[in-house]
């Protein structure tokens, strides 16, 4: 049974976080000090996000003792999308802003465990396509004696979630006028980038962290909170600054 409260409300961390961790002890009636562990989404996201929350939780963890379950936002919301499409391979896209996106797939297994396909990264949104177009074609590669799947999977059965899904089309137009210039067929990539269903309003919900953290902490995976560390996949948060100069001037 999960005690839960949410809100979408951006730049209001810091200010509905305590008392939301004050209402939930109230409502499940336990002191926090009876928690087994805290559990966290490392990122990627909005770097102040990351921040405000593992901070937190590092707090409450240090504070009183308990270890940490750390989790890929990523994950989450290829779970998420597991959950609702019931499709067991999962590509996450997450705008990146600065023409990039956060990406990953992920397969989920009969037994809740989530194996990760395409490492977690950022990526051009001009190279992303090309990234899901190996992914695919190697799983291709290994089609068993059927021709239609991989360990029981089917290849081109597959969802993609998340807010950079609003780049599938622009991604599609990139392997075609790749395949074009180079006189290969388009077949492949059609089909390729055409997943059995996208969905690009997936905020990452605490109740599903739970459940993977919950898993995560039953065998043995956390850490302390000095041990605890951010997933930010790159180090550039800003616009360069020959942009932002350019910017400067055009609005003065």
């Amino acid at each position: 049974h999960f005690f839960l409260r949410s809100k979408m409300a951006p730049r209001l961390h810091a200010e509905l976080i305590l008392p939301m961790v004050d209402e939930l002890k109230q409502e499940a009636n336990i002191p926090l000090s009876s928690v087994d562990a805290f559990a966290v989404t490392i990122g990627p996201g909005a770097f102040t996000g990351v921040r405000i929350a593992m901070a937190f939780t590092q707090g409450l963890s240090w504070s009183l003792s308990k270890p940490v379950v750390g989790i890929s936002t990523l994950r989450v919301l290829a779970y998420q999308g597991y959950l609702k499409f019931k499709i067991k391979r999962v590509v996450v896209l997450m705008d990146a802003r600065m023409n990039q996106v956060y990406m990953a797939a992920y397969t989920m297994g009969d037994d809740g465990n989530v194996t990760c396909n395409i490492p977690e990264q950022v990526c051009d949104i001009a190279q992303a396509p090309f990234v899901l177009e190996e992914w695919l074609c190697n799983a291709r590669r290994n089609l068993d004696v059927d021709g239609l799947a991989v360990n029981g999977l089917e290849v081109d059965n597959w969802v993609a979630v998340g807010s950079g899904c609003r780049y599938l089309e622009e991604m599609q137009s990139r392997l075609e006028e790749t395949h074009n210039r180079s006189g290969e067929s388009q077949k492949k990539s059609l089909r390729l980038l055409s997943p059995n269903a996208v969905e690009s309003q997936f905020p990452c919900m605490a109740e599903h962290l739970a459940a993977l953290s919950e898993r995560d902490f039953l065998r043995g995976v956390f850490c302390s909170a000095l041990d605890l560390e951010p997933l930010y996949l790159r180090n550039n948060v800003a616009v360069p600054s020959q942009s932002l100069s350019f910017s400067a001037i055009a609005a003065s």
